[in-house]
């Protein structure tokens, strides 16, 4: 029976709190039904931990075939989400879900957004009330107004790190966000929203981080910020193309029509393989009519 969801999950020293983390997740998921390995994988992607990270995520994925680990050297979190994403492809899972480990999230609230999934490809949490500090709530309200200047959307929580998606609509964004993107999810979200398919945001609580530290502040922060303006706006000079191509291989959506996942418990692509050279052009010109 194909996987029916993965979930995406990068680490880097959170000793304090993984292994809550991933007991709180092992246990809603047996609660939602997901009790093998074969109906879940927890993917939890290692970006060079330097504390006991590592060997707490060997001793739960040996206890619990259902979390798998993988182990790199410190490329960031926005590489190493995906990376979890592709992991998570090629797993064959009909759904993939991302979620930080730092315990900011709850996990208890994973059926408020997997009983939306025949709904809608994408379903986002969304953060209504943050625990963060001032700064970032700023950020996060600056990102807000640039993304709806530059790509003209309205998206409540564009960076949510607790975000559920069916796998043929993220394999294609995977293929087209920026190469060694920063902000994965935020080029994620823009897709999603610009693009005219069905998307559910749903409130879902923060919790202040209790453990670890944040690992980008002050003036990292700052320079991690400008980092990411640049490549928005990079990424908006060839976002029209990226448009065209996601219309033309036929994972168009206009909203208009209930979504259905039907396709998902046979495994067949709903549409052509996103590499082909595109259609002709969606739009043909009304025939003569003298003709």
């Amino acid at each position: 029976m194909p996987t029916e969801l993965a979930i995406v999950m990068p680490a880097r020293n959170e000793e304090g709190c993984i292994r809550q983390t991933l007991d709180e997740w092992l246990d809603v998921l047996t609660t939602t039904g997901l009790t093998s390995a074969d109906a879940v994988q927890v993917i939890v992607v290692d970006d060079g931990s330097t504390d006991g990270t590592t060997a707490i995520l060997a001793e739960l994925a040996a206890s619990d075939p259902r979390v798998r680990f993988v182990r790199q050297t410190g490329i960031g979190h926005g590489p190493s989400v995906v990376n979890g994403y592709r992991l998570a492809l090629e797993s064959g899972a009909g759904h993939i879900f991302q979620v930080d480990s730092d315990n900011e999230f709850d996990p208890y609230e994973f059926p408020k957004l997997w009983q939306h999934r025949d709904r809608a490809p994408f379903v986002f949490g969304w953060r209504v009330r943050r625990s963060t500090p001032p700064s970032r709530r700023f950020i996060s309200f600056s990102l807000r107004l640039l993304l709806n200047s530059l790509f003209g959307v309205r998206i409540p929580d564009a960076n949510v790190p607790y975000r559920l998606m069916d796998r043929y609509y993220l394999a294609f964004a995977a293929d087209n966000i920026p190469p060694g993107t920063f902000i994965p999810n935020v080029c994620i979200s823009v897709l999603a929203h610009t693009l005219q398919v069905p998307v559910i945001n749903v409130p879902i609580t923060h919790r202040k981080r209790t453990t670890g530290k944040v690992s980008i502040v002050s003036w990292r922060l700052a320079r991690a910020c400008l980092r990411c303006l640049g490549q928005l706006l990079v990424w908006r000079l060839r976002f029209e193309g990226v448009r065209y191509n996601f219309a033309a291989h036929g994972t168009y959506s206009s909203g208009q029509l209930p979504w259905t996942h039907q396709h998902q418990h046979q495994h067949q692509p709903p549409h052509p393989p996103l590499r082909q050279p595109p259609h002709p052009p969606l739009r043909q010109p009304p025939h003569d009519a003298a003709a």
